[in-house]
């Protein structure tokens, strides 16, 4: 799906719902934060998370909790990193289940749960787009 693809889609079944508008927090990031982290953890996002993140700059998103690209906020993937440690450096969390779980990109592009107390969990989403519209909507 392209990212345009996913904004019309967005638009379509966001339009009256509560959970886009309710905990809606603004995060700043520009094009450097993508760079430093990705220096960082020697790890390159895949281009719709970066696209997503640039467009609505929101960690909270339907009922997603997406952690912050940029390192020093509150819940960042960096901190988050720092929990689960022994997993490095193949998998990297982007969403907080809430329930002490989080999913993760596997180096290799796939992406994995991985709940509280370690156990990894293969997914079936195509890709992070797909992740968005299965969770959050």
């Amino acid at each position: 799906m392209r990212f345009e693809d996913f904004l019309d889609f967005h638009k379509i079944n966001s339009e009256g719902n509560p959970l886009f508008g309710i905990y809606f927090e603004q995060v700043e990031l520009n094009d450097d934060s993508f760079q430093k982290i990705e220096g960082i953890l020697g790890f390159q996002f895949p281009n719709h998370f970066k696209q997503f993140w640039l467009y609505f700059k929101a960690k909270y998103f339907g009922g997603l909790v997406l952690l912050p690209v940029e390192t020093n906020q509150k819940g960042s993937i960096l901190q988050v990193l720092k929990k689960i440690d022994f997993f490095l450096p193949r998998y990297i969390p982007f969403c907080d289940d809430q329930t002490g779980g989080h999913y993760c990109f596997e180096t290799n592009g796939n992406i994995v749960f991985l709940d509280e107390v370690g156990n990894l969990e293969v997914t079936e989403y195509l890709d992070f787009l797909d992740f968005v519209i299965k969770n959050a909507y």
